[in-house]
């Protein structure tokens, strides 16, 4: 196993030239190369795939290049096909230099006849498209390639385009990283407009209620009547060990812009659950507001708290909610003495907030 780094950039070998036969190359016996088991994948910057490769032209050398698009015109030999550009291709391995023809070198099949690497694609959003090749005496060409492998870098960050009363699925994302909420593990989440992280399922109320968090489902934010498909900001960063949320300047609903409010929501294993950096820019803030956290039907539910006074506590029971509601407003001290309201454990064993 070999661990490589790659910049979603550069790609594939290549050998003689002669007449198209194949226009498009196929995996087969004498070449084959999958990533994470497939030719196509979708993944998060930082990921880490598997390359396999595998050829029956066993014991000699093979290569695998790597480029940032597949060749606007593929280059044909007699019954091969280099599907990336060559003048801007290079060796995953680094072996080969960039030019207009690069023998297949120095990496020797082992007796089964395959190989597999993992190699780690970091930068930002784009595409890696990858071709194998091995010395095949037996073939026309004196090599044989592979089909070309196509990787979609997506992006660690998201800006969401939510309506009003509306939320968002992040399941499925490639980028999420599972986190664990109230001793549950789970693959996905929802963002809200009217602000705040759920699990289980989305929420949209615009009204909101104490009762609403401890009957639904499990949540952590600051939920009020907000207006981000008009002003403000709602955006998702990915982390290596969970997810943030931040919202910007996101304006109480019905206020023209006027009332606004920031924070960030975040679950991971390192932080817990936190809402941070909590600024209230503007308004004397009038809708229904709820904060903090909760396991929803599934919790234990003391009697709501104030945040502005409870600065720390421990000892309770991990199924308990800490919630603040304020049916008038916002939440006493948003933005000026409760800065950060954070959840270590991720679940209600205890709270510190600042």
């Amino acid at each position: 196993m070999k661990s490589v780094v790659l910049t979603a950039v550069a790609l594939i070998l290549v050998v003689s030239v002669g007449v198209a036969q194949n226009p498009v190359n196929v995996n087969h016996a004498a070449a084959s190369l999958t990533l994470n088991g497939g030719t196509t994948l979708s993944g998060c910057a930082g990921g880490t795939v598997t390359l396999a490769f595998s050829s029956d032209s066993l014991g000699n050398s093979f290569d695998i290049a790597i480029d940032a698009a597949p060749a606007a015109t593929p280059i044909p030999l007699v019954d091969d096909t280099i599907e990336l550009d060559l003048t801007t291709a290079t060796s995953l391995f680094g072996g080969i230099a960039v030019g207009t023809t690069m023998p297949v070198v120095g990496h020797g099949l082992a007796g089964s006849g395959s190989a597999t690497h993992s190699a780690t694609f970091v930068g930002g959003a784009g595409q890696a498209v990858l071709q194998a090749g091995a010395i095949d005496f037996t073939d026309p060409d004196g090599a044989s390639l592979s089909e070309m492998c196509v990787y979609d870098v997506v992006s660690q960050s998201l800006s969401l385009s939510l309506g009003d009363d509306d939320y968002a699925d992040l399941t499925g994302d490639p980028c999420w990283v599972d986190v664990t909420f109230y001793g549950v593990v789970y693959n996905g989440a929802f963002v809200s407009s009217n602000g705040g992280v759920s699990f289980t399922s989305g929420f949209s109320d615009f009204s909101a209620t104490y009762g609403e968090w401890t009957t639904q489902m499990p949540r952590v934010g600051i939920h009020s009547d907000l207006e981000p498909n008009n002003f403000g900001t709602v955006d998702v960063n990915f982390l290596a060990d969970g997810v943030e949320v931040v919202y910007t300047d996101v304006a109480e609903w019905g206020t023209a812009g006027a009332n606004t409010i920031s924070y960030a929501v975040e679950v991971s294993a390192s932080a817990g659950a936190a809402i941070g950096g909590i600024i209230q820019v503007s308004g004397a803030w009038g809708t229904s507001t709820v904060a903090g956290i909760t396991d929803g039907a599934a919790g234990t539910h003391p009697a709501a708290v104030v945040f502005d006074t409870l600065g720390g506590a421990g000892a309770a029971l991990a199924t308990d909610s800490w919630i603040e509601e304020n049916p008038a407003g916002m939440i006493a001290g948003a933005g000026s003495t409760v800065n950060n309201i954070s959840f270590p454990t991720a679940d209600g064993a205890s709270v510190v907030v600042n």
